[in-house]
């Protein structure tokens, strides 16, 4: 696979949000976003990292282009920062545009350790990183079965389920997927967005079979 190293969330989140991308990715997908961004008032650091493979499951790797949100995302949907939270819809709409689907503008491809291109389904391109509330990393994973309109449902229900768990809300979508007991792992979660009925962002389970059945 073609991806750089894991991005490591600082201890102190000083920044409202980290853009890291490979260096292989054009700025140009990212550069406007973020002038938009520090526009509206967001403190935003930019990283650009080497470009070389990593032997892994696609789950546990970075993506090509990586925006983690800080602490600071428990209050973006509530009334006290409403006024932040249409600008940084637009620009996770743009990213997930511009990253996800037929008509991405970034071609990532899965690379073997030999150096010759591999088959099927195109690597998840663009991911959501947050620490909420009790210290969890939780990895939000755009993948390419999601259609234009199911980006704005995606990011809606990301920027909702973040709000909710960081909170503490009683009807947090997260901490209703996690098992209370078993080997089932409490922190560093994985979510894809399902667009069967009812659904939504859903942890994914990285489990071996032995261990998830």
């Amino acid at each position: 696979m073609v991806y750089g190293t894991l991005l490591p969330l600082p201890a102190s989140m000083n920044p409202d949000l980290i853009l890291s991308r490979l260096d292989i990715v054009p700025s140009e997908v990212t550069d406007d976003v973020v002038g938009d961004l520090r526009s509206a008032g967001f403190d935003v650091e930019t990283h650009k990292r080497e470009n070389h493979p990593f032997a892994s499951l696609e789950w546990l790797v970075p993506t090509a282009i990586t925006l983690v949100i800080s602490q600071y995302a428990s209050g973006l949907v509530r009334e006290a920062a409403k006024e932040h939270y249409p600008v940084l819809k637009r620009a996770l709409l743009r990213l997930v545009g511009r990253t996800t689907g037929p008509e991405r503008q970034t071609p990532v491809s899965r690379v073997s350790t030999s150096g010759k291109d591999t088959t099927g389904e195109p690597p998840v391109v663009f991911s959501v990183l947050t620490t909420l509330r009790d210290e969890k990393r939780v990895r939000f994973m755009f993948t390419h079965d999601l259609d234009a309109d199911q980006h704005e449902a995606a990011v809606s229900d990301l920027l909702g389920a973040i709000d909710r768990y960081a909170s503490g809300a009683p009807d947090d979508p997260i901490t209703a997927q996690i098992p209370a007991e078993g080997t089932w792992p409490k922190n560093d979660l994985v979510l894809r967005y399902s667009t069967q009925p009812g659904y939504g962002w859903r942890i994914v389970d990285l489990r071996p079979p032995q261990l998830s059945s």
